[in-house]
C-alpha cells in the first residue's frame, strides 16, 4: 500500500459550499443542537460580531440545509501573531462519515492562506478518535500542548457528550504553507502494523492508545473512560517535555474483530521536513 498523501479531497457530495452569514443564525443553532446535545445555543449577537466583517467561517449546505460549519475566529496573541482560531466546528450526525469535516478543514487551510495567516490552531478532546483522526491524519495537524480541564465551567453549563470527565484537551495548530502540510506524506498501516507486531521501542516514536469510542464507554463503563482520562493526562505531557509531538493517528486491526487507535508522537518533529514521520518510522523498523 502507498503511503498516505496529505489533505486527501473526500467524495464530491458538497452542493454548495460558502461563508456563514447572519442569516444563518437559525441553522447554526440546529446544528449545535444536533452535534452537541445540551450545549447552549451561541447568542445571537455574539454569531453577528463574529462573523459580520469577516468571512473565515466556512459552511457546507446540501439541498440548501446546513449540515457542516466551522465558526473560525481571527486570533491575536501576545507576540502580535494572527492565526485562525477554529472555535467550533460540527457536521450534522446524520451526515457524518462523508467527507464534510475534511472539506471543512480544507477550506480553513485555504481560508488562513489567502488571508496571510501563519497559522492555524484549534483544540479537540484527545479521547474521541474521530477527531483525532480528523485533526491528524487528515489536515496533517500536529499538537505538543496538553490543556487540562479547559472549560472548567462544564459541569454547569457544558454539553452532555461533556459529562463525567474533566475537559482536557489538545492544542492542534499548523502552518498552512508548511511543508510538511503541502509536501509530506503519512506511513501505511501496514507500516504501523509492522511496528507494533515487531514492538519496536525508539526513541524516536511512540504510540498512545486511544479508545474506539469514548462516547460508548463512558455510558457502559464510566470508571473505564476516567481512567483512560487520567493516563491521557500524565502520559501525553511528559511526552511533550521530552521533546515529542503528536503528528498522526494510526489505526490497526489487532483481530478480525477489533481494530487499536493510537495517536502517533515523534521526537524532534521539523515542520519544514516532510519526510520527518516517515524518516522516523524507517529508522525504527531498521
Amino acid at each position: 500500500m502507498m503511503p498516505d498523501t496529505c489533505l486527501k479531497s473526500p467524495e464530491k457530495n458538497i452542493q454548495n459550499i460558502r461563508p456563514l452569514t447572519t442569516e444563518d443564525y437559525q441553522g447554526w443553532c440546529e446544528l449545535i443542537n444536533s452535534v452537541w446535545p445540551g450545549l447552549p445555543s451561541t447568542l445571537e449577537h455574539d454569531f453577528i460580531a463574529i462573523i459580520k466583517e469577516t468571512n473565515v467561517s466556512p459552511e457546507i449546505l446540501i439541498q440548501e440545509k446546513l449540515v457542516g460549519a466551522s465558526l473560525n475566529i481571527v486570533k491575536i496573541n501576545p507576540e502580535n501573531q494572527l492565526s485562525l482560531l477554529v472555535h467550533m466546528l460540527g457536521v450534522d450526525p446524520d451526515h457524518q462519515g462523508q467527507g464534510i469535516g475534511q472539506q471543512l478543514m480544507q477550506e480553513n487551510f485555504q481560508i488562513a492562506r489567502e488571508s496571510n495567516l501563519p497559522k492555524i490552531q484549534l483544540t479537540s478532546d484527545p479521547l474521541e478518535t474521530n477527531n483525532v483522526s480528523l485533526y491528524l491524519h487528515h489536515s496533517r495537524m500536529h499538537s505538543n500542548t496538553y490543556v487540562p480541564d479547559l472549560y472548567t465551567q462544564l459541569n454547569q453549563s457544558g454539553g452532555e457528550q461533556h459529562r463525567g470527565l474533566s475537559a482536557d484537551r489538545l492544542l492542534y495548530q499548523a502552518n498552512p504553507n508548511s511543508p510538511w502540510i503541502l509536501q509530506g506524506e503519512l506511513p501505511s498501516t501496514e507500516e504501523y502494523t509492522q511496528l507494533i507486531q515487531q514492538d519496536s521501542h525508539s526513541s524516536k516514536i511512540v504510540l498512545v492508545e486511544i479508545p474506539a469510542n469514548i462516547v460508548k464507554l463512558k455510558e457502559e463503563d464510566i470508571n473505564q473512560a476516567q481512567t483512560w482520562r487520567q493516563s491521557h493526562a500524565q502520559t501525553l505531557p511528559q511526552l511533550f517535555d521530552q521533546g515529542y509531538t503528536a503528528v498522526d493517528r494510526a489505526k490497526i486491526n489487532s483481530s478480525p474483530e477489533s481494530t487499536n487507535h493510537y495517536i502517533v508522537c515523534i521526537n524532534n518533529f521539523d515542520e519544514n521536513n516532510p519526510d520527518c514521520l516517515q524518516d522516523a518510522i524507517s529508522s525504527s523498523l531498521n
